[in-house]
């Protein structure tokens, strides 16, 4: 099964809003690598070497090759992939299709809960997205409905997913500082399957580097997509701390250095 990859991102300072691959920067006397991923602090190789246990990483086979050594991350039980400095942290986050029954309306959560760590998704660098065009979503956070998103039915002029601008696909952002969220999704036209799409947040750059390319089932039929291998998306999360995107007086944007971090009266 092919992986794609969820990103936690923990700013240890907020100043810097690209991440930097990391170099030998774990904690003194603890080990630096686990297979072939650097663990830089705060996070560390078992919990004598990380700063607490949201960072604490163990080493273990892989659930897909048993002869590699793999990093998991403790709190979430998800597979490291790679480690930045400021303390992100690539990690892949399962992704299933939606099963449809029309005219019924379902409501799931997210494959993972993040209350009591430091990690949020990522409003900045995430989007949520919906592929297919054969179901209603409605997202929620903390009981309150958020936004929601439905794509156009449309064959003959069906645009690339990458473009994801309403037809046959649709995104919508994601709320800041968010650690768990549901959405609701109801089919609006009968499909010849059970699966109607697939709803997940993923790294904005999923779409615009056209990785969901890999899987040829997502693109043969853009209005129902389903690949029995496309089981996982990129995801960003951080601790609260997001780069501001500022928009001048004539409507271009551009990212401010300064990095919005939620005050201490703030939940």
């Amino acid at each position: 099964m092919e992986l794609a990859l969820v990103i936690l991102v923990f700013y240890t300072l907020c100043f810097a809003i690209t991440p930097t691959l990391a170099s030998s920067m774990s904690k003194p006397g603890c080990p630096e690598m686990c297979g072939n991923v650097t663990i830089p602090y705060p996070f560390g190789i078992g919990s004598k070497c990380s700063a607490n246990s949201s960072f604490t990483v163990i080493c273990k086979n892989s659930t897909r090759n048993s002869s590699r050594t793999v990093p998991y991350l403790s709190s979430i039980n998800l597979e490291v992939v790679d480690v930045y400095i400021y303390g992100v942290v690539i990690v892949n986050l399962p992704v299933s299709p939606i099963n449809c029954s029309e005219g019924r309306q379902t409501r799931e959560s997210l494959p993972i809960s993040l209350p009591g760590s430091p990690f949020t998704l990522s409003a900045y660098y995430n989007i949520f997205v919906v592929l297919g065009c054969k179901t209603a979503v409605w997202f929620h956070s903390n009981g309150t409905r958020v936004g929601g998103c439905l794509a156009m039915c449309d064959d003959a002029n069906a645009t690339d997913v990458a473009s994801c601008n309403g037809i046959n696909c649709c995104q919508t952002s994601i709320p800041r500082r968010v650690q768990e969220f549901e959405f609701t999704y109801q089919s609006i036209q009968a499909s010849n399957s059970s699966f109607c799409g697939y709803v997940f947040p993923v790294d904005k750059k999923w779409l615009q580097n056209e990785d969901y390319k890999r899987y040829k089932g997502l693109v043969d039929d853009l209005s129902n997509p389903f690949d029995h291998e496309f089981g996982f998306v990129p995801l960003i999360q951080s601790s609260g701390c997001d780069p501001i995107e500022d928009v001048d007086s004539e409507g271009f944007s551009s990212i401010s250095e300064i990095i919005e971090c939620p005050s201490s009266d703030e939940s």
